[in-house]
């Protein structure tokens, strides 16, 4: 028999124990009582379950029951036929036991190959039934290492995906890192531009602030200038309207007569 070794991982599963609830010895006497054929097949009384119960039980099940019809069969055996005659006596006096013990020895030895007519009948049916199970045992066997098999390679199969997949991951979580770092130093590029632009129109406020602030300070000092040279104006026109009053006053006084 071709033997398959199936490895436990995460994958596997334990096989499901056995249903006995249906198959007790009571239900499988009642479907054999309705079909005494089947009583060496537990496949066939399988069936008549509903397909429901563990074989190895029925089959255990079985057994008991044959066995209780071999004690049957050899409790109920009789002699098939009557004990031959005796033959003549030697004498007239041994004549009564030996009828006797010839007819009892006949009965015993037609009751013991009775039995054992019996006993190898029901061992040779019972040897057949339990090959039939045995081989039912068998290809229920090479079933259950076909599903194994089929397991293994498909846990097989699965820890193939897992490893593509893990391996898919990593690549996509290394192309999430670099995608991550590029946007990064685009971020950092264009903060160190905005700021530097930042800087510049600073520098160009300030600039212009300082330019502003010497032009009001210019206009500051033109503004005293021009004050000044508005009252320089003024004090040197009251000084020459002062001249010119009094150069009237000395011109009238020239022009009066002297006495």
């Amino acid at each position: 028999m071709r033997s398959i070794s199936v490895t436990n991982d995460d994958h596997s599963q334990a096989p499901p124990t056995e249903d006995t609830s249906f198959a007790t010895l009571d239900a499988v006497r009642a479907v054999v009582a309705a079909d005494p054929s089947i009583l060496s097949s537990g496949a066939k009384v399988r069936v008549q379950l509903g397909n429901r119960g563990g074989l190895s039980t029925i089959q255990k099940h079985l057994k008991v029951l044959r066995e209780e019809r071999d004690r049957l069969a050899v409790a109920q055996a009789t002699p098939a036929t009557s004990a031959p005659a005796a033959p003549t006596p030697p004498a007239e006096l041994a004549s009564a036991l030996w009828a006797m013990a010839w007819g009892t020895a006949q009965q015993s030895l037609l009751a013991r190959m009775t039995t054992l007519t019996v006993e190898r009948d029901t061992t040779r049916e019972s040897l057949t039934a339990e090959r039939q199970d045995n081989q039912e045992l068998r290809d229920e066997l090479e079933r259950a290492e076909l599903t194994a098999s089929k397991a293994t390679v498909a846990a097989g199969i699965d820890r193939i995906a897992l490893t593509e997949a893990k391996a898919l991951s990593e690549t996509l979580n290394l192309s999430l890192e670099k995608s991550k770092a590029e946007c990064q130093a685009a971020l950092e590029a264009q903060a160190a531009a905005h700021a530097m632009a930042d800087r510049e129109a600073v520098i160009k406020v300030e600039t212009l602030q300082a330019t502003v602030d010497r032009a009001g300070q210019r206009y500051g000092e033109l503004a005293a200038q021009l004050a000044e040279a508005n009252r320089r104006i003024e004090e040197t026109s009251r000084r020459n309207d002062e001249l010119v009053a009094k150069l009237a006053e000395l011109a009238g006084l020239a022009s009066q007569p002297k006495n």
